[in-house]
């Protein structure tokens, strides 16, 4: 069964984060909006052909099933020449829901750009807070992370690129704008896609947010890889919104989160818009969904 953005789910999921101490319960001040955004897509879009559809992909590369949540823009089927931009995001389970209604309700007020919103996630919530540690991270873990993860980011990269993409490419009509989200885990996950890229020399994705990248994971590993970026000139024009929550931790989030925006913001880094800011008055769980939905209005805001 196809997880989909429906009231009655939204609404379990606030109930499961209530009583989840893992999440920081101010964020369910966003659920509740989501809610109501939910309420009124549905409620204007009675008469429109249905928008929403997922089905369940196994990957050779991960050995792995996951859930595939696909949102198309409203004019979908009115408008049969237009193409859109793509835009996955990550930890779909949970993120999926949210901003699934927000975008729709966005394109409907002329607030956004009509996109595609393609959700990449697991059989349940539950599973999800596991296999993101497998998934989202690389290389493997090491003493000082407190933790326990295999390092399997590479064989998820290599998923989207050769497995998810293609299929999204062949059944759905897109330009060539693709965005990648990510928070935490997938925050890194982002980070981690954009200097393979670079590395590589492949544009699977010219956009990417890192909302509370995990930065601190493997000794500051990332660190290692920004001077691969000084006077590359292999990798296509580039964004990245990177963003941090105020409230967090100063030493683990907050100040890695800076160092790393200095670093993609130096001069000697050719081809790469890089938009950092940090929200004040937010904590961890706070900084995803609101980084999702100001970077995609700045991106796609109307003309």
């Amino acid at each position: 069964m196809i997880y989909l953005p429906t009231l009655k789910n939204l609404l379990k999921i606030t109930g499961r984060l209530a009583n989840n101490k893992k999440f920081h319960k101010s964020i369910l001040s966003y659920v509740l909006a989501c809610i109501g955004c939910l309420t009124a897509c549905q409620q204007n879009s009675e008469r429109k052909p249905e928008s929403k559809s997922g089905f369940n992909l196994y990957s050779n590369e991960v050995k792995d099933t996951f859930s595939i949540y696909i949102q198309k823009p409203l004019e979908y089927e009115e408008k049969a020449k237009s193409t859109y931009p793509l835009v996955v995001v990550t930890d779909a389970n949970f993120y999926f829901p949210m901003l699934a209604p927000i975008v729709h309700q966005f394109e409907q007020t002329g607030l956004m750009k009509p996109i595609i919103l393609v959700g990449v996630g697991y059989d349940s919530l539950e599973k999800m807070d596991s296999l993101r540690v497998r998934d989202f991270l690389y290389p493997h873990s090491i003493a000082s992370d407190e933790m326990q993860a295999e390092g399997g980011a590479r064989r998820f990269q290599a998923f989207l690129a050769n497995e998810l993409l293609p299929g999204l490419a062949d059944s759905l009509r897109l330009n060539t704008d693709k965005v990648l989200l990510g928070h935490s885990f997938g925050g890194y996950f982002s980070l981690l896609t954009y200097f393979e890229q670079v590395r590589s020399g492949a544009s699977n994705f010219n956009k990417f947010v890192s909302a509370s990248p995990t930065i601190w994971y493997n000794d500051f590993y990332l660190n290692r890889l920004t001077d691969s970026l000084k006077n590359n000139g292999k990798q296509d024009s580039t964004a990245i919104y990177l963003s941090v929550g105020g409230l967090e931790d100063s030493v683990w989030y907050v100040k890695p989160a800076e160092v790393m925006a200095e670093k993609l913001s130096s001069d000697a880094v050719k081809n790469l818009d890089c938009t950092s800011i940090t929200y004040r008055e937010m904590d961890h769980m706070d900084v995803g969904l609101f980084s999702f939905i100001h970077a995609l209005k700045n991106w796609y805001k109307q003309d």
